[in-house]
C-alpha cells in the first residue's frame, strides 16, 4: 500500500507563479499525497489564491500564519502535516510528473531514509522545463558518510528540496527560525541521523531563478548567516566524526565565506571587519583546499583569486557566472 507524502509549500507573495506550481504537483504519477500550502502572511493577493486552488482538489490544504519567514513556515508545515513521508517545494519552482513516483520507489526499494533527486534552474527567458518525458538515470545507495562527504563537497545538493524523506528525520530538527541559507545547516542534521540515502542522476526538481531575486542580491546582514549556519553544521560533524571529516568541513566552510565576500561591494562599509574575518578565513586554509584532491577546480578557482585580492575574486566571479549562468 502506498505511504502518503505531505507536500510542504511555503507561500509568501508568489501569486505570478503559485499556480504552475500547484498544477505542477497535482499532475504527478503517484497520487498518494497531500499538499500544505502554508500562506506565511502573503500581501499580493497569493493568500486568497491557495484558497481558490484549495477548492479544485482535496488534497490540498491551506493554513494561513503570520509573516515568520521560510524556516517557520517550514516548521509549521512539517507540524501540521499528516503524512510519514515529507517533500518540500518552493512556491516558484516546478517539478516533473514522476517526481514523487521516483523518489518514493527509490525509497522503499533501497529501504533508505532520504531519496534524492537532481535540481536543474531554469530562468525566465528559457523554455519552460518538459514535465512530462523525461529518461530516469541510474540510482545510487550511499551510506550515511558518503552522504555527508557529498554535501560537503557539492556533489549533492544541499537545498532540502528535490528530496524525499522519512518524516521522523526531522524529530527534534526544525529549520532555524530568523535565519537566511537555513539548509546550509539543517541538511547536514538531517544527514546525521540517517542510515543510508539514495540519489538518482536526474533532474525531477526545476528551480526557477527570478531575474529581479538575482539582480537585486546584495550584501546584508542576513547574508552572514551562511557562512555562521556552516560553522555550527562543521561542529555537529566534528562532535560525531572528530577530524575524520576535517578537509571536507573546510571546504565547506570556505565556500560558504566565499559566497558571502562575492555579495560585496563599495557600499558595505559597515561589514568589513566580518569581511575581513572572512578573507582571513579564506586566507589561512587556501593551502589544504589547493590540494584537496576532491575540492572542483571551481572551488580551487575561487580560492586562488581570492589571494590576488577582493576587487580580482569579484572581476572573476562576475565572469564566471556570466558564463556559466550560476548565481551561487
Amino acid at each position: 500500500m502506498n505511504q502518503l507524502i505531505s507536500i510542504i509549500v511555503p507561500v509568501y507573495n508568489v501569486f505570478n507563479y503559485l499556480h504552475r506550481c500547484v498544477e505542477s504537483l497535482l499532475t504527478q504519477s503517484y497520487s498518494c499525497f497531500e499538499i500544505l500550502l502554508i500562506d506565511d502572511g502573503s500581501t499580493d493577493g497569493s493568500a486568497a489564491l491557495c484558497d481558490e486552488l484549495a477548492c479544485i482538489d482535496q488534497r490540498i490544504r491551506v493554513f494561513h500564519k503570520l509573516n515568520g519567514g521560510l524556516s517557520d513556515a517550514r516548521n509549521y508545515g512539517l507540524a501540521m502535516s499528516k503524512g510519514d513521508l515529507v517533500t518540500f517545494v518552493d512556491s516558484d519552482d516546478i517539478v516533473h510528473r514522476d517526481y514523487l513516483r521516483v523518489m518514493y520507489e527509490d525509497l522503499t526499494q533501497y529501504d533508505c531514509d532520504i531519496a534524492v533527486t537532481c535540481i536543474q534552474s531554469w530562468r525566465d527567458f528559457q523554455q519552460q522545463p518538459d514535465l512530462r518525458s523525461l529518461k530516469a538515470g541510474k540510482a545510487e545507495e550511499l551510506s550515511k558518510e558518503e552522504a555527508l562527504e557529498s554535501v560537503l563537497y557539492d556533489r549533492v545538493s544541499i537545498s532540502s528540496c528535490g528530496k524525499l524523506y522519512k518524516k521522523h528525520l526531522f524529530d527534534n530538527v526544525s529549520f532555524p527560525i530568523g535565519k537566511h541559507y537555513e539548509d546550509v545547516l539543517t541538511t547536514i542534521q538531517v544527514i546525521l541521523k540517517c542510515s543510508t540515502i539514495v540519489i538518482r542522476n536526474t533532474a525531477y526538481y526545476y528551480y526557477y531563478m527570478r531575474e529581479n531575486s538575482i539582480s537585486h542580491e546584495s550584501l546584508t546582514e542576513k547574508s552572514f548567516d551562511r557562512f555562521s549556519l556552516a560553522e555550527i553544521a562543521t561542529s555537529l560533524i566534528q562532535n560525531e566524526y572528530g577530524d575524520f571529516f576535517d578537509t571536507a568541513t573546510t571546504r565547506y566552510q570556505v565556500v560558504h565565506a566565499l559566497s558571502v565576500m562575492r555579495l560585496h561591494s563599495e557600499d558595505d562599509s559597515a561589514y568589513l571587519d566580518r569581511l575581513h574575518y572572512l578573507e582571513t578565513i579564506v586566507r589561512s586554509n587556501r593551502i589544504k583546499i589547493l590540494t584537496d584532491s576532491k575540492a572542483s577546480l571551481r572551488d580551487k578557482a575561487g580560492v586562488f583569486a581570492s589571494m590576488m585580492g577582493r576587487n580580482v575574486y569579484l572581476f572573476s566571479w562576475k565572469l564566471y557566472s556570466m558564463f556559466t549562468g550560476r548565481q551561487n
